[in-house]
């Protein structure tokens, strides 16, 4: 018993070492095996000359016996084919021996680099299967809230911003001052929202500018842009939109970003905006938009979800 538990111990840790980086190893074993086969393939076509020698002396012979026969000693057509019919089955025995190791090789070498493309594939397939269900999942919880207590509490809980009263003075029309109090929203915490959130500043984007004025315009004129370069293709994938803004490729930005379906009826259940918002407007920004080009601006993109699966 103690023999076994060590041997599990020490085992279980390696076999699931051999299932998790399965696929790399398949895809590495696969290459070396095609240099392997470009190698032997290589020595085998040193050796071909040999066997090609080897075959044009049958011909010569089956030749020479065909030109001086005899009657005493003939050389009829049926010895003819039955001797061709040897040679050229003893030199394509020769090729195969020669060149077998070689396209053996190869071949299973091809087989483990799609084996291992395979299981990858099957792997992308679960994890976007499981981040499908969370999204759907997550999906559900906020129309319950919406439908609960509203869009606005839905916008609050998500951001993380709170309701605050706040007096200001106004001019009013008679001239004289009134104060005014009036419900806005504030920052819980400098916290992002969601895992898709960039802060656009300096060494945050390669697209940041030292003028706020033209900061302003770019992200401005980048959401126009989007949102109709996704009326015209039918889809844009997050990842165009970070590396627009000056931001690094994402994993998840390969698979997630807006859409719209081709046809009204096409796709009834669709639930997503089908249109891009920075969030650009929300309060985290008013230091920003209030002329601070020091303040870092936060930008949440209001991707519909996995889209890589519907285009």
């Amino acid at each position: 018993m103690d023999l076994s538990k060590t041997l599990v111990k020490i085992f279980g840790p390696l076999e699931f070492f051999v299932k998790k980086h399965s696929p790399e190893m398949l895809v590495g074993v696969g290459i070396i095996g095609v240099i392997g086969s470009t190698v032997l393939c290589c020595k085998a076509s040193m050796k071909a000359e040999i066997v090609l020698i080897n075959h044009r002396d049958k011909m010569g012979l089956i030749e020479r016996a065909e030109k001086y026969q005899t009657e005493d000693n003939p050389y009829s057509d049926k010895d003819k084919k039955k001797d061709l019919t040897v040679a050229y089955t003893q030199t394509a025995v020769d090729f195969i021996k020669l060149y077998g190791p070689s396209v053996t090789l190869g071949l299973l070498s091809i087989a483990c680099i799609i084996g291992g493309h395979g299981l990858l594939k099957k792997r992308n397939v679960a994890i976007m299967a499981a981040y499908k269900a969370l999204e759907e999942g997550f999906a559900s919880y906020r129309q319950r809230v919406i439908e609960e207590h509203g869009a606005q509490k839905d916008y609050m809980y998500c951001h993380n911003l709170r309701e605050e009263t706040v007096t200001t003075t106004e001019v009013g029309e008679d001239g004289k001052e009134h104060k005014v109090k009036q419900t806005v929203l504030i920052p819980r915490g400098p916290a992002s929202p969601s895992i898709y959130a960039k802060y656009f500043e300096e060494g945050g984007s390669t697209e940041w500018s030292r003028q706020h004025g033209y900061n302003l315009a770019f992200l401005r004129t980048q959401q126009t842009f989007f949102n109709d370069l996704l009326r015209i293709k039918g889809h844009v994938f997050l990842n165009d939109v970070y590396r627009a803004l000056g931001f690094d490729d994402t994993e998840f930005g390969a698979v997630v970003g807006w859409r719209v379906p081709r046809e009204k009826h096409s796709d009834q259940e669709y639930t997503g905006d089908t249109y891009v918002d920075f969030d650009l407007e929300n309060p985290y920004n008013h230091t920003f938009l209030n002329g601070d080009n020091s303040a870092a601006v936060r930008l949440d993109f209001n991707v519909d979800g996995i889209i890589y699966d519907k285009i």
